[in-house]
C-alpha cells in the first residue's frame, strides 16, 4: 500500500534502548476518541463528502498492522454513538443488528472502549446492547448501575506476544447533569479522582506490564457547578494516582493534544471525528531485577492526521446499505 506523506512519520521508530532482542518488546498503542457516528467520510446534512470518518483510519490502520504485526492495539476514548445523522438515525429508529457503528468497530478489530457522556444519550438498554454486540471490551472504572456495581469490566488484559497490555476507562460525571433523564435512578458515574486509583492499582494486581487509561474527560474548567458530583475535566488527576499509569488517551474535549508528560505520565488526544489517530510507541525490557518483568525503556508518540486520507474500500462496501438508508433518511423533509 501506498505510504501517504501525512502517515510517513508514524512508521518511523525512535531508536530503542539498547538491549537483548529476546529481551525486548515493542506495542504500538493507536487510539481514536470522539467519533461521534462518523463511520463514514460523509456529511449527511450537505449529502457530500466529508473529512474524517473511520474509512479514513481504516487505511491507516492497514499499513501499520503490516508494518508492526502483531503489536497494535486499538483504542477508543468514547462518544462513538451519538452526534451525527448517522448516528441518530440508528440510535433511534432503525435498530438493525448490528448496530452499524458498533459493526465499524469490530470490523476494525478495536481491542477496548470506554463510553462517553453522549453514549448514554439514546438510553442504557442502548448502550447496553451495543455493548453485548461488541467483539471488543468495554471498560469503566467508575460507572455504575443502580446497586453500586460496575456496569461495565473494570480493567481488560490485552496481551500482544509476552506483554500483558492492561486497559481501564473513565467517564466525566458531568453525564449525571446532562444526561440525568436517562440515568437518574439507574446508574451513578462517580468522580474520576475517587475511582481511579482503584483501577489503575488493579491493572497492577493483574500483572500488566503497560497500563492504559482510556478518560472521556479533557484538561480545564468544568462547564457545571461541581457541588456534588466532580469536575467535567479532571484527566489530571491521573498523574498523581497511586499506582500511576503510564498512558493515558484523552477525550472529551474535542482537542488535540501531542504528547504531554506530567509526573511521568503520558498524556495524548487525537481530533475529534476520526480527524487524526494518536500513535503511541512503547518499548519494554525484562528486567531481572524484578522477576523478568518487563520495564517500559522508551516512549514516543504523535498524532497522525487522517482527515484526508483515501477511504478504504473494503470497508466502506460494508457500510453501503447502512449509508444510503441514512441518507435517505437525513434527505427527508420533516
Amino acid at each position: 500500500m501506498l505510504l501517504l506523506p501525512a502517515l510517513l512519520f508514524a512508521f518511523q521508530n525512535p531508536q530503542a534502548a539498547p538491549a537483548t532482542p529476546s529481551d525486548t518488546a515493542h506495542i504500538v498503542i493507536v487510539a481514536t476518541t470522539d467519533i461521534h457516528g462518523r463511520v463514514l467520510g460523509w456529511d449527511y446534512v450537505r449529502d457530500g463528502v466529508a473529512p474524517g470518518g473511520l474509512s479514513r483510519v481504516a487505511t491507516a490502520l492497514e499499513t501499520l498492522r503490516a508494518r508492526y504485526p502483531g503489536n497494535v492495539v486499538l483504542v477508543d476514548a468514547g462518544d462513538l454513538l451519538q452526534g451525527n445523522p448517522f448516528a441518530t438515525f440508528f440510535g433511534r429508529y432503525d435498530k438493525r443488528q448490528p448496530q452499524p457503528i458498533v459493526d465499524a468497530l469490530n470490523a476494525l478489530q478495536y481491542d477496548a472502549v470506554t463510553p462517553g457522556n453522549h453514549d448514554f444519550d439514546f438510553g442504557l438498554p442502548f448502550l447496553r446492547r451495543a455493548a453485548a454486540e461488541a467483539t471488543y471490551h468495554y471498560v469503566s472504572g467508575n460507572v455504575q448501575d443502580s446497586t453500586g456495581t460496575l456496569m461495565f469490566a473494570q480493567t481488560v488484559l490485552v496481551p500482544r506476544g509476552p506483554i500483558k497490555v492492561g486497559i481501564t476507562g473513565l467517564t466525566t460525571p458531568g453525564v449525571m447533569l446532562w444526561d440525568r433523564a436517562q440515568l437518574a435512578g439507574r446508574a451513578r458515574v462517580r468522580r474520576i479522582a475517587e475511582m481511579a486509583p482503584g483501577a489503575v492499582a488493579r491493572l497492577d494486581r493483574d500483572g500488566a506490564d503497560l497500563k492504559v487509561v482510556l478518560i472521556h474527560s479533557g484538561f480545564g474548567a468544568s462547564s457545571y457547578d461541581t457541588s456534588g458530583i466532580g469536575p467535567e475535566n479532571d484527566a489530571g488527576a491521573l498523574a498523581a494516582v497511586n499506582p500511576k499509569p503510564d498512558i493515558v488517551i484523552v477525550g472529551h474535549t474535542h482537542r488535540e493534544i501531542r504528547d504531554t508528560v506530567i509526573n511521568g505520565v503520558h498524556f495524548v488526544q487525537p481530533k475529534n471525528w476520526a480527524q487524526s489517530i494518536a500513535v503511541v510507541h512503547v518499548w519494554l525490557a525484562k528486567d531481572s531485577t524484578s522477576g523478568g518483568r518487563y520495564r517500559i525503556t522508551s516512549v514516543h508518540s504523535d498524532l497522525i492526521p487522517v482527515s484526508n486520507v483515501p477511504e478504504l474500500p473494503r470497508f466502506t462496501r460494508r457500510f453501503d446499505a447502512a449509508n444510503e438508508a441514512a441518507r435517505l433518511w437525513a434527505a427527508t423533509p420533516l
